[in-house]
């Protein structure tokens, strides 16, 4: 059974600017962690604090150059498709930390190291980068989250999010820029759409599919049991949308790990 979790599985290192999430996604793990520990409470995790630039500055200084991010971990160097840095991780980029996002962006990119992009992606946001840093496109993914094709659900789950045909239009507008691409439906917030959702990606993809199921160890209870969620997630169910993805016969379709643990390990 594979144990790689989180960002492992897509970046070497990870970096943020914000403290929050204006998304206020219900099932953020940042939240649920930042909430647990102290920092922030659930309530005001929508308010996002921006780091400053100088700090941003010194957040860069203290990242190991893009050679040495090898060495912090062997297995880096026996995946070559990892890039070196996952940008946002615990937060979006939005209208509101935008200049700060495409500052770090830009120190990062000239530095040398190759960055990952993921985003739940908003048209104002995406039309600015693909400006801004065309000529580094060659050392940039971007990885859009597209959770959903049915707007009730992302409305719900993912409360101040873009909705799909927003997301649609970004991933198409980086893929006719000549941008990398690459989607992560993680977590499919249902299944009634899930199939026809990915054949609708599919077009505009580069790179890979992501398919994950939600982690309810950090959703509120109250979430899970008003919808009846937890029922996309059995192990009964992943295998037989497994089977379905699997018989599209994509090439480029990846399963996060915890996904493939659970079919092969959990219970129904």
């Amino acid at each position: 059974m594979t144990t790689t979790k989180g960002t492992k599985e897509w970046a070497k290192s990870n970096f943020n600017i914000s403290i929050g999430c204006e998304n206020d996604c219900k099932y953020c793990y940042a939240k649920a962690m930042a909430h647990r520990y102290g920092r922030v409470q659930r309530p005001f995790w929508k308010h996002m604090r921006n780091k400053t630039y100088a700090q941003i500055v010194l957040q860069i200084k203290r990242l190991p150059k893009p050679l040495e991010l090898n060495l912090q971990n062997p297995n880096n160097i026996e995946n070559p498709e990892l890039l070196d840095i996952m940008f946002p991780s615990s937060h979006d980029i939005t209208e509101e930390n935008l200049e700060r996002a495409c500052y770090a962006l830009s120190k990062l990119l000239e530095k040398g190291y190759t960055v990952l992009i993921v985003t739940k992606p908003r048209l104002e946001v995406i039309a600015e980068l693909l400006y801004r840093f065309q000529r580094f496109k060659s050392a940039i993914l971007f990885r859009f989250t597209m959770t959903s094709g049915d707007d009730q659900a992302l409305q719900y789950w993912e409360t101040n999010a873009s909705l799909s045909r927003e997301r649609m239009i970004c991933l198409y507008l980086a893929y006719k820029a000549g941008f990398s691409t690459s989607v992560s439906i993680e977590p499919f917030l249902e299944d009634y759409t899930l199939i026809e959702h990915i054949k609708k990606i599919q077009k505009y993809v580069t790179q890979d599919i992501w398919v994950g199921p939600m982690n309810f160890t950090h959703v509120p209870k109250e979430y899970i049991q008003e919808l009846n969620q937890a029922e996309y997630y059995t192990k009964e169910n992943l295998i037989r949308i497994k089977q379905e993805i699997d018989a599209l016969g994509f090439d480029n379709i990846k399963y996060k790990d915890h996904f493939l643990n659970k079919i092969n390990g959990g219970s129904k």
